[in-house]
């Protein structure tokens, strides 16, 4: 894990470190792989005697600072990738590294040019300590605290703690979190691990808490031969175009990719192209426009 390389990662792209966990019990293991905006620019830099016309084609001659990584939080939106369990006996075999997770960070750094930052939870690849649910809880506050503190604006000499790039968690199987925030639910349907229908009650539920008290959720599908359908929830108030956000908590999609299986779904086309408009939402209603059009 210590040589992100090894496993298809571009050469310096990605920093290996660890992070202590909120509670003190383990040191959990963490890959950073840069937005490719952010890769090409720091090669070009250290480009020494490669020219201008062919230095594209070569990645950095040397390492990058430590410096490089945690300024990139300021200049790009992050995912956070959140794994899933185990497909092998031994926990510190199912890690990071796996080939499907890396195609995953490659196509996520590069097509949306975001940071991306991949765990191995405790008990898991390198990570310290033994799994356990409220020890998974911790590893995820750990890296989130991490990432919110470097992303924030330097205005003035000061850290502004309201303005900073946009944070996106991507929970695969597992890593599946319970959020307020806008939510995207991928599933395939030829998922043979887990059945379409648990994501399907997951999404009937988080639209149903962020309904008004007695009001049915009020769902738009758009499907794409070929590709797969969305299902959308829009919370009630976005609906009546009053433009404010709300206590009842953001959007809510259902992605049933057509193709993609279990492990594979994550890093398709269309995921991605989901994942872009997440990003590039600041409201509720800039969601729905982005993924259904006009509502």
């Amino acid at each position: 894990m210590s040589q992100p390389e090894r496993y298809g990662l571009a050469p310096y792209k990605t920093r290996n470190f660890y992070l202590n966990t909120t509670d003190g019990e383990s040191a959990i293991g963490v890959w950073h792989i840069l937005p490719h905006s952010v890769y090409r620019e720091a090669a070009a830099h250290g480009a020494g005697s490669i020219t201008s016309a062919n230095r594209q084609l070569f990645a950095p001659l040397a390492p990058l600072g430590k410096d490089v990584f945690e300024e990139s939080f300021k200049k790009r939106d992050t995912v956070i990738y959140f794994h899933g369990n185990a497909v092998l006996p031994d926990s510190k075999a199912c890690n990071r590294a796996i080939s499907y997770r890396v195609g995953t960070y490659k196509a996520l750094s590069t097509k949306l040019d975001v940071n991306v930052i991949a765990i191995d939870y405790r008990g898991y690849g390198d990570s310290t300590g033994s799994p356990s649910e409220d020890g998974l809880l911790s590893d995820a506050t750990t890296v989130w605290d991490y990432i919110s503190v470097h992303s924030r604006k330097d205005i003035d000499g000061e850290t502004d703690r309201e303005e900073g790039k946009s944070i996106v968690v991507m929970g695969h199987s597992l890593g599946t979190a319970k959020t307020k925030a806008p939510v995207l639910i991928i599933h395939a349907k030829d998922d043979h691990d887990i059945p379409a229908s648990h994501s399907k009650r997951l999404y009937e539920m988080l639209s149903k808490s962020r309904s008004p008290e007695g009001a049915a959720p009020r769902t738009r599908v758009v499907k794409r031969e070929g590709w797969g359908s969305v299902m959308m929830h829009v919370p009630e108030e976005t609906r009546r175009g009053d433009g404010g956000s709300s206590d009842i908590g953001g959007g809510v999609a259902w992605f049933e990719a057509d193709h993609g299986a279990h492990n594979r779904v994550g890093g398709g086309e269309g995921v991605i192209q989901l994942m872009q408009a997440f990003l590039q939402s600041e409201t509720p209603s800039d969601l729905a426009y982005n993924i259904l059009g006009d509502i």
